[in-house]
C-alpha cells in the first residue's frame, strides 16, 4: 500500500511538473480534454507568443528574398502608371520587366519591320503614324505582330502611343491564322478566326464573345512557352483585401511589397507561380493583425456584394441596351423619350414600337428585352437588376420578377432625373453615403493631370461599385450645365485610383476615364452615392456572386 502510494504521488508530482514547467506537454492535455469532450483554446498569451515568431521568421525570409538580385521590373511604364491605366482599358498588372521586341526563333527581321519600329517609336504622332502603319497590317499581319507585339504583349509605356494602340488596333493586324490565345491577368483564353477577320472566345467567362484587344494582353499561336512578364496584382487584391500596394522588390519567383490595410501598412512577402500571386508571409503584430483581420472581412463583404452589382453591369453590356434618344436627334431635346412608348408595347406583348417615324425593338433576337435608358437608368436598373428584379424575356407573360429590392415606391419620372435620384439618396442615409464635392476641389476632366493626381489622392472616396455624378457645359450645350452618371468598376491595385469606369453614353460600356474626357471634357465630379454594404447584403444574394474580380474585357 505504501509502495502503491508513493508511486501515485510520484506521477501527480510529474504531471504537475509538466503543467507547470514544460510547456510541450500542452498536447497531452489536449488529448484528455479530447477525450471528455472539451476543446483545447490556446490562451492569448500563447496566440501571441505564437504570432510573434511567426512575425519574427517572416521578417527573417523579407531579409532573404530581398537579397536576391532584383529584376528592374517595367520602370518607365510605372512612372507614367496613373496616365497609362486612366487612358487605356487594360488589366492593371505588373511586370517585372519591360517587354522588348524579340525575333521569331532566331528568324532577321526584315528591313520593313525595323522601319515600321522605328516609325512608330520615334513618332512625335504615333496616333497618325499608327494609322498609317495599319493600312499595311491589314493585308500583312506578320509584320503587324513583328512590329506591334513585345515579347507577345501589346505593350507601350508611353501613354499616346497606348492610347493609339488600344484604340486602333484589332486582332486583324496582328493575326490570319485560325486560333490564336491571349493571356490577360492570370489566365490563357483560346479564340477562333470566323469570318469578317474577327476573332470569337472559345473558353473562359466571354465564350462566344468577340474578343477584343485591350492594352498589355499578351498573344499568341499554339501554346504560350515562355513564362508570362506580368504578375496578376488585381487577383492577389481580391484575396487579401489591400487598397495599396508599394512594390518594394521584384524577383521572376518572388515580390516584397508593402500592403496598405486602411491607415495600415503591412511588409509582405509575396510567391508566383507564373503570373499568379500568393501571400507568403507578412510582418505584423499581434496588435496589427486584428485590425487587418477586421479590415480584409469588412472588405470581403463589400467585394461580394459590389460582384453582385458588377454582374448587373455585365448583363446589360452584353444586352447592348439602347440609350434613350432618337435615332434622329442632335443633342438632349428627345432623351428620355423612348422608354414609355417600349413599356406600353411589351405590355402589349408588341415586338417595336414607333416614334418620329422611326422602329425600334421591344426584344433582342435572344427575346431579351430592349429598354431604353437614360444615364439614370442604368444606375437604377443595376441595383434593381442586381436584386432580382427585371422585365420577364419574350414568351413569358409581360411583366418583371419581384426581386429583393425596388425603387416602386418612388415616383418613376422623378428618379429617372440625377436631381430625383439625389434627393432619394441623401433621404435614404440607411441606404446610400452621399458625398458632395467641394467647389474649390472640383477639377474638369480635361485637366487630366488634376484630375488624375486628385483621384490618386482621394482614392478611399472613389471606389469600386461607388456612383460618380459629373456636371458641366457640353459641347452640344455650352449654355447649359448637363449632368452625366456612371459607377466606378474597378480600381488600380498599387495607386488605388479608381481606372475603369461603366456607364451608358451611348450603349452600356466600361471604359476608361480618357473616354469621358474626351467626350465632356469640362463636365467636374460634383457628387459620389455609395450603396451602403449592410443595406446591398440584404437587397442582393451575395450567395451567388463570384469571389475572383469579373471581366474587364467587355463590350467598349
Amino acid at each position: 500500500m505504501l509502495l502503491r502510494a508513493l508511486v501515485s504521488s510520484a506521477a501527480i508530482l510529474l504531471v504537475l511538473w509538466s503543467i507547470l514547467y514544460d510547456r510541450p506537454s500542452i498536447p497531452l492535455d489536449v488529448e484528455l480534454a479530447a477525450r471528455h469532450g472539451a476543446v483545447f483554446r490556446p490562451s492569448a498569451a500563447d496566440r501571441q507568443s505564437v504570432h510573434e515568431t511567426d512575425r519574427r521568421n517572416c521578417e527573417d525570409r523579407l531579409r532573404q528574398v530581398m537579397t536576391i538580385p532584383a529584376l528592374p521590373g517595367a520602370v518607365k511604364f510605372e512612372a507614367n502608371r496613373r496616365e497609362m491605366l486612366a487612358r487605356t482599358k487594360a488589366e492593371p498588372g505588373l511586370f517585372i520587366t519591360t517587354p522588348t521586341w524579340v525575333d521569331d526563333d532566331g528568324e532577321e527581321i526584315s528591313v520593313a519591320v525595323k522601319s515600321f519600329r522605328k516609325l512608330f517609336a520615334r513618332s512625335r504622332h504615333p496616333w497618325g503614324a499608327l494609322a498609317r502603319l495599319l493600312k499595311h497590317f491589314v493585308n500583312y499581319p506578320e509584320d503587324g505582330r513583328k512590329t506591334l507585339l513585345k515579347d507577345g504583349y501589346l505593350f507601350a509605356d508611353d501613354p499616346n502611343a497606348a492610347f493609339a494602340l488600344v484604340s486602333q488596333v484589332e486582332l486583324k493586324h496582328l493575326f490570319r491564322e485560325d486560333k490564336i490565345w491571349v493571356q490577360r491577368g492570370p489566365h490563357t483564353y483560346h479564340a477562333e478566326r470566323r469570318p469578317g477577320k474577327r476573332y470569337y472566345y472559345t473558353d473562359g467567362p466571354l465564350r462566344g464573345e468577340e474578343l477584343l484587344v485591350l492594352h498589355l494582353d499578351r498573344f499568341g499561336t499554339g501554346e504560350p512557352e515562355d513564362p508570362p512578364l506580368h504578375r496578376d496584382i488585381r487577383g492577389l487584391q481580391y484575396q487579401l483585401g489591400f487598397s495599396k500596394m508599394n512594390v518594394r522588390h521584384i524577383t521572376a519567383d518572388y515580390i516584397v511589397a508593402n500592403l496598405r490595410y486602411g491607415n495600415l501598412w503591412a511588409p509582405s512577402v509575396i510567391r508566383s507561380d507564373s503570373a499568379t500571386l500568393e501571400l507568403e508571409c507578412e510582418v505584423i503584430s499581434h496588435s496589427m493583425k486584428s485590425m487587418v483581420d477586421a479590415f480584409r472581412a469588412s472588405e470581403a463583404r463589400r467585394r461580394r456584394a459590389v460582384q453582385g452589382l458588377r454582374n448587373a453591369m455585365l448583363e446589360q453590356i452584353d444586352e447592348h441596351l439602347p440609350f434613350d434618344e432618337p435615332k434622329r436627334e442632335y443633342g438632349h431635346q428627345w432623351d428620355g423619350k423612348l422608354r414609355t412608348r417600349w413599356f406600353n408595347a411589351y405590355m402589349r406583348g408588341r415586338r417595336s414600337y414607333d416614334f418620329q417615324g422611326e422602329r425600334y425593338r421591344v426584344f433582342d433576337r435572344e427575346g431579351r428585352a430592349q429598354t431604353p435608358q437614360v444615364c439614370i437608368d442604368f444606375l437604377v436598373d443595376t441595383i434593381e437588376r442586381a436584386a432580382g428584379s427585371w422585365w420577364n424575356v419574350k414568351g413569358e407573360k409581360p411583366g418583371r420578377t419581384e426581386g429583393r429590392f425596388n425603387f416602386n415606391q418612388f415616383d418613376r419620372a422623378k428618379i429617372r432625373r440625377v436631381q430625383g435620384f439625389l434627393d432619394i439618396a441623401r433621404n435614404h442615409p440607411e441606404w446610400f453615403e452621399v458625398y458632395d464635392v467641394p467647389k474649390d476641389e472640383r477639377i474638369p476632366l480635361g485637366e487630366r493631370d488634376e484630375l488624375l493626381e486628385y483621384l490618386t489622392d482621394n482614392s478611399d472616396r472613389y471606389r469600386p461599385g461607388d456612383i460618380v455624378m459629373i456636371q458641366g457645359y457640353t459641347p452640344w450645350d455650352r449654355h447649359t450645365r448637363h449632368y452625366h452618371s456612371f459607377y466606378i468598376y474597378e480600381n488600380d491595385p498599387i495607386t488605388g485610383m479608381p481606372v475603369l469606369i461603366v456607364g451608358n453614353a451611348g450603349r452600356p460600356t466600361i471604359r476608361s476615364w480618357e473616354v469621358e474626357a474626351r467626350r465632356t471634357p469640362k463636365r467636374e465630379i460634383v457628387h459620389r452615392i455609395r450603396p451602403r454594404i449592410e443595406w446591398l447584403e440584404r437587397a442582393i444574394d451575395i450567395s451567388k456572386t463570384p469571389a475572383e474580380p469579373l471581366p474587364v474585357a467587355a463590350a467598349y
